[in-house]
């Protein structure tokens, strides 16, 4: 890193912060709300949120995505809990701009839930779509 905070070579900077004062929510600034059809969280501010190529951090795509699906499956089967995520990156968010991602359920019963999040960056461009499933954890399955 260059003595002015910013990768060497670019003008991309480092986002420093103290992750010690509030919950992840808290750290991102996200804005949770419901729509009709499942969850909505937005990031408004992505500043320094970037990675070495100086785009958008894929990994950012997938904590949002995974605390919109988990907020949806809460709702509805709170002892369910993530047991796979899987995130395809059609293109890089803006940094700095917000984003948001939609998720809406598939599928969620008592043992298995299935969701699909899709993220836009500023301008409403689709750039990330993650599926998350969600399972009942331990030896007991619930029999309908």
């Amino acid at each position: 890193m260059a003595p002015n905070g910013h990768l060497e070579g670019t003008d991309v900077a480092w986002h420093t912060i103290d992750v010690q004062t509030g919950t992840l929510d808290d750290v991102l600034g996200l804005q949770y709300s419901v729509t009709t059809d499942g969850v909505q969280v937005t990031m408004p501010d992505t500043t320094g949120w970037v990675n070495d190529f100086g785009v958008l951090h894929g990994g950012l795509w997938a904590c949002l995505s995974d605390r919109a699906a988990t907020n949806l499956i809460a709702r509805r089967s709170p002892e369910l809990t993530t047991a796979r995520i899987h995130t395809a990156f059609l293109r890089s968010g803006v940094p700095g701009a917000p984003v948001s991602v939609t998720a809406r359920a598939h599928h969620v019963g008592k043992n298995f839930a299935v969701i699909q999040v899709t993220g836009h960056s500023a301008g409403s461009q689709l750039c990330a779509v993650t599926t998350l499933t969600a399972r009942r954890v331990g030896p007991e399955i619930e029999r309908s």
